[in-house]
């Protein structure tokens, strides 16, 4: 049985409703028009940090992340551990990136549909804005800068438009051919790892993602960011080809490493290779890598790995084009 209810994660601030499944034990079952479908277990509930106590922006942030996940279909789970992990250091996209993903949210309805794009409150959570106002001054931007265009209903003189249609310009086409191509560099890296490796992740989570942070100011994810569950495709190749570069650790002749690598060779994407010093001296990568750039790493001295890499993405982004 499903009766209606507050969203517990967006309050439904930005409209449209939500259903709570009745009568599930340890957790409880969301549909929101705006996040998605989620659960929450009932310790968010009681436990810190409670999920009643989030700021605006921690609720935007989440949201966002849990739309993306809902892209897949897959029921996402929130629990404790999780979220606390993710307020820790949660963030929106940047207005760029915003402005992106509402250029592709039109360009990917307008590519199967005869109608023009309804912006609703699933919109606001897909590009991650804040709240429904900033997400239509970003729009009312992408008007100005003739990219995205509002269609006007017909109505008589005098009267206000009845709703917010929109469709992309040819300016705004060749945006999304762009971005599909992967000509769009978000402020963040993609790391591409074997997970099932404690060793790498620890190291990738302790030492890797703070160097590229404090090094060249630019976050790196995985995909371990979010809540994503499961392979997801889509959401994988969106996030490479959305970002500013492509670090493969190559140490566990991961194939799943190698194909994400050469994807974003493909898009043109900087891509900067690393392996385990041992592994790399003992066998090598494989030998379509093993002539590129490799940056070697070693728990035992992560001070040297960290100068090198940083150095190498400083070389490969050409952050200091003044230097003679």
């Amino acid at each position: 049985m499903t009766t209606a209810a507050q969203c517990p994660v967006c309050l439904n601030v930005n409209g449209g409703s939500c259903q709570e499944e009745e009568g599930l034990g340890d957790f409880r079952r969301f549909t929101c028009e705006a996040c998605g479908k989620f659960d929450v277990t009932r310790s968010c509930w009681s436990a810190e940090p409670q999920i009643t106590d989030l700021t605006m922006l921690q609720r935007a942030a989440l949201s966002h992340e849990i739309r993306g996940g809902a892209a897949t279909s897959e029921r996402i789970v929130i629990r404790s551990d999780w979220l606390k992990k993710f307020l820790s250091d949660c963030r929106l996209p940047s207005p760029a990136e915003q402005a992106s993903a509402l250029i592709r949210l039109i360009g990917d309805h307008m590519a199967v549909s005869p109608h023009h794009y309804v912006v609703g409150p699933a919109t606001i959570a897909a590009a991650g804005s804040l709240n429904s106002d900033r997400c239509h001054s970003l729009l009312a931007e992408l008007r100005v800068a003739g990219k995205v265009m509002m269609w006007q209903d017909q109505r008589l003189p005098g009267e206000l438009p009845t709703g917010r249609e929109y469709y992309l310009s040819l300016s705004g086409w060749d945006d999304y051919e762009n971005e599909k191509r992967g000509g769009f560099s978000g402020r963040y890296g993609f790391i591409a790892l074997d997970f099932n490796k404690a060793e790498i992740e620890a190291f990738v989570d302790d030492v890797v993602k703070p160097a590229v942070r404090d090094g060249i100011s630019y976050d790196l994810v995985d995909m371990r960011h979010g809540i994503r569950a499961g392979i997801i495709d889509n959401i994988m190749r969106q996030q490479i080809r959305d970002s500013a570069f492509v670090i493969a650790d190559l140490t566990h002749n991961n194939s799943g490493a190698y194909w994400e690598a050469g994807y974003a060779e493909g898009l043109g994407k900087p891509v900067v290779y690393i392996c385990e010093k041992a592994k790399f001296k003992r066998a090598k990568t494989h030998f379509d890598t093993n002539h590129s750039t490799t940056v070697l790493w070693s728990s035992s001295d992560p001070q040297a790995f960290c100068g090198d890499l940083i150095s190498t993405l400083r070389r490969s982004l050409n952050l200091f084009p003044d230097a003679t």
